[in-house]
């Protein structure tokens, strides 16, 4: 995961906001004085707890949790799940009227979609200096704080890296029949290579992809790394370039390149 800017810091920022209640939340959230940070802590200490929807993984999850609650005595609740699993719940909870989270970190056009449903609010803190532009939107309701790249994962015992495919093309080669698998909710990527080929090019190119060699559809990139890494699926177009990088650390047989250009997506 590529960090962008300080997250521990701008997150805890986030994290008091919704539990400050010393001033209406759209006056907190767009408060600029120099007593604002005192303001934020001393509402989030008077409510206690706060409750985190994330994507994160415990391990990550923890390095910001562990010293937010250290430094400020709030209790978090976090809720681990996927990225559609998070946008569904939070919107049923939304037009429910009971909505209950009050941060939530998952890719950015699940956060473009609860934002259109006004679910989000629009924060100007001053950790926003410290962010790359394209992370931060005009409307400020959200702000990227990781770049995933995706990459294609091969497992090493399986594939000879002179034998992975330089194009998409060459993915057509029998010797790639069954042998392929994608992470079934990568809508992002997939569109992006698509538009990359030419529409009509790209949709009749992954059409014929299906028909001739197949493409397994698994859900989750944790488990499509992890059945890279165990050799179930020798190849897979769709994980994220951290999570082979930890696979290697730990000793798997697994590896990445990427067939040019990379695409990336913020959470």
């Amino acid at each position: 995961m590529r960090k962008m800017g300080s997250v521990p810091i701008y997150l805890a920022a986030l994290l008091t906001l919704q539990a400050a209640q010393a001033q209406s939340l759209p006056e907190l959230a767009l408060y600029a004085g120099p007593d604002r940070e005192q303001r934020l802590v001393e509402g989030a200490k008077k409510e206690g707890t706060l409750l985190f929807y994330t994507t994160f993984p415990p391990e990550y999850a923890n390095q910001l949790i562990e010293p937010y609650e250290r430094r400020y005595g709030v209790k978090v609740n976090y809720w681990r799940a996927r990225s559609e699993m998070i946008l569904s719940r939070a919107l049923a909870e939304g037009r429910a009227g009971s909505a209950t989270a009050d941060v939530i970190t998952t890719i950015s056009p699940q956060l473009e979609a609860l934002r259109r449903e006004g679910l989000l609010q629009e924060v100007r803190s001053p950790y926003q200096q410290e962010h790359a532009d394209f992370a931060i939107p005009a409307h400020r309701e959200w702000v990227a704080t990781l770049q995933h790249v995706f990459v294609h994962a091969y497992n090493t015992n399986k594939v000879r890296k002179s034998e992975l495919p330089r194009r998409f093309q060459d993915l057509l080669a029998p010797k790639w029949k069954g042998k392929l698998a994608i992470e079934g909710d990568d809508h992002e990527w997939l569109s992006s290579v698509i538009a990359d080929m030419g529409e009509a090019q790209g949709m009749r190119f992954w059409r014929e992809l299906v028909a001739t060699n197949g493409i397994s559809v698994r859900s989750g990139h944790p488990l499509l790394t992890s059945l890279v890494a165990s050799g179930e699926i020798p190849l897979a177009l769709t994980v994220y370039q951290y999570s082979v990088e930890q696979a290697k650390k730990k000793g798997s047989p697994i590896d990445w390149f990427v067939i040019e250009p990379a695409v990336s997506i913020t959470n």
